[in-house]
């Protein structure tokens, strides 16, 4: 009987090409399963937030449009309240849409009291927001009776109607929390305390 070495290569060939065959599509299906997974992750809303930064309640994010959505902001004029609607830009993360709609509100300030600057806002795990405002909240901008009733007005009206949960703010100026603004209301407790409100319960 000859021997054909051929034959035996040919049989070896198919063996490595069919091992090879098995390992790629092993390869290929773990690929697509984190790929699928690790796309899964990235888009959720929540995939990158802690407990810390999670939503109160969220405004209602339902009337959002291209990544937009509408918050009422209450500013001092005169003597009084005005309301005027603005569009800003949605995020699930509180801090941030404290920052954006503190920021559209000094806006609206008489124009002496738009200097005023907010440094960053915080949420505690009881649904407090701390906002902290640089010193000149304190050292340069003036307050009577009258002003400074109405700015706090401002705050609580403006964050109680688009952040739903809100269970008090809180006044810091550069990072120290104080008792008052101008000495004529004492806010050590919250400001929810000046308006007649019991804390809201989570």
């Amino acid at each position: 009987m000859k021997y054909r070495p051929s034959t035996n290569k040919n049989r070896n060939l198919k063996k490595y090409l069919i091992m090879l065959f098995v390992v790629l599509c092993f390869a290929g299906l773990g690929a697509v399963g984190y790929f699928f997974y690790y796309l899964k992750a990235d888009t959720s809303p929540n995939s990158n937030l802690t407990q810390q930064s999670k939503p109160l309640n969220n405004p209602d994010f339902n009337i959002a449009m291209n990544g937009f959505i509408s918050v009422r902001l209450f500013f001092p004029h005169g003597a009084e309240l005005k309301q005027q609607d603005v569009r800003i830009q949605t995020t699930p993360i509180v801090p941030q849409m404290v920052e954006m709609i503190v920021a559209e509100l000094i806006k609206l300030m008489p124009e002496d009291l738009r200097d005023i600057q907010l440094i960053s806002a915080y949420k505690d795990r009881d649904a407090v927001v701390y906002l902290d405002f640089s010193a000149k909240l304190t050292d340069k901008a003036v307050f009577d009776v009258s002003r400074e009733n109405l700015f706090l007005s401002s705050l609580y009206q403006t964050l109680n109607t688009n952040i739903q949960g809100l269970s008090d703010i809180r006044i810091l100026v550069e990072g120290k929390e104080i008792e008052t603004i101008a000495g004529h209301f004492n806010i050590s407790n919250g400001v929810r305390s000046l308006f007649n409100e019991p804390q809201r319960q989570r």
